[in-house]
Protein backbone atom coordinates (compact mmCIF):
# COMPACT_ATOMS: atom_id res chain seq x y z
CA UNK A 1 0.00 0.00 0.00
CA UNK A 2 1.05 3.51 -1.12
CA UNK A 3 2.88 5.57 2.22
CA UNK A 4 -0.08 8.24 1.23
CA UNK A 5 -2.53 5.85 2.14
CA UNK A 6 -1.82 5.15 4.80
CA UNK A 7 -2.85 8.61 6.59
CA UNK A 8 -6.39 7.99 5.06
CA UNK A 9 -7.21 5.22 7.64
CA UNK A 10 -9.49 5.86 10.04
CA UNK A 11 -7.82 4.01 12.58
CA UNK A 12 -4.76 6.77 12.71
CA UNK A 13 -7.44 9.30 13.22
CA UNK A 14 -9.13 7.43 16.31
CA UNK A 15 -8.30 7.68 19.70
CA UNK A 16 -6.82 5.56 21.81
CA UNK A 17 -5.57 3.29 19.05
CA UNK A 18 -1.91 3.29 17.42
CA UNK A 19 -0.53 2.14 14.55
CA UNK A 20 2.81 1.24 14.48
CA UNK A 21 3.84 1.32 10.36
CA UNK A 22 7.12 0.43 9.44
CA UNK A 23 7.47 0.08 5.61
CA UNK A 24 9.69 -2.85 4.23
CA UNK A 25 10.59 -1.78 0.75
CA UNK A 26 10.32 -4.94 -1.85
CA UNK A 27 8.31 -6.94 0.46
CA UNK A 28 4.96 -8.32 -1.53
CA UNK A 29 1.67 -10.29 -0.19
CA UNK A 30 3.33 -13.11 0.94
CA UNK A 31 7.16 -11.31 2.20
CA UNK A 32 8.91 -13.64 0.10
CA UNK A 33 12.34 -12.00 -0.45
CA UNK A 34 12.03 -9.86 3.00
CA UNK A 35 10.82 -12.74 5.29
CA UNK A 36 13.86 -12.12 7.81
CA UNK A 37 12.97 -7.94 7.80
CA UNK A 38 9.32 -8.59 8.38
CA UNK A 39 10.42 -11.29 11.79
CA UNK A 40 12.31 -8.85 13.09
CA UNK A 41 9.76 -5.76 12.73
CA UNK A 42 7.73 -8.19 14.65
CA UNK A 43 9.58 -9.24 17.26
CA UNK A 44 10.69 -5.61 17.90
CA UNK A 45 7.10 -4.83 18.17
CA UNK A 46 6.00 -7.37 20.70
CA UNK A 47 9.32 -7.35 22.55
CA UNK A 48 8.27 -3.31 22.95
CA UNK A 49 4.33 -4.19 23.50
CA UNK A 50 5.72 -6.68 26.69
CA UNK A 51 8.15 -4.72 28.05
CA UNK A 52 5.31 -1.30 28.32
CA UNK A 53 2.65 -3.52 29.36
CA UNK A 54 4.54 -4.73 32.76
CA UNK A 55 6.13 -1.62 33.40
CA UNK A 56 2.49 -0.45 33.33
CA UNK A 57 1.16 -2.80 35.57
CA UNK A 58 -1.58 -4.22 32.77
CA UNK A 59 -4.50 -1.67 33.77
CA UNK A 60 -6.38 -3.11 31.25
CA UNK A 61 -9.17 -5.24 32.27
CA UNK A 62 -10.32 -8.67 30.21
CA UNK A 63 -12.87 -8.40 27.88
CA UNK A 64 -15.88 -10.14 29.50
CA UNK A 65 -16.89 -12.41 25.78
CA UNK A 66 -13.31 -13.54 26.25
CA UNK A 67 -12.60 -14.38 29.47
CA UNK A 68 -13.02 -18.86 29.90
CA UNK A 69 -15.26 -20.27 31.97
CA UNK A 70 -14.23 -21.40 35.26
CA UNK A 71 -12.46 -25.14 35.42
CA UNK A 72 -14.59 -27.44 37.20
Amino acid sequence: MPEDHVTKFHLLKTKRISVDYRIIRGGDHFFRNTMDELNGSVDTYVTERLQNATMQGSSQRPDKKRRLPPVV
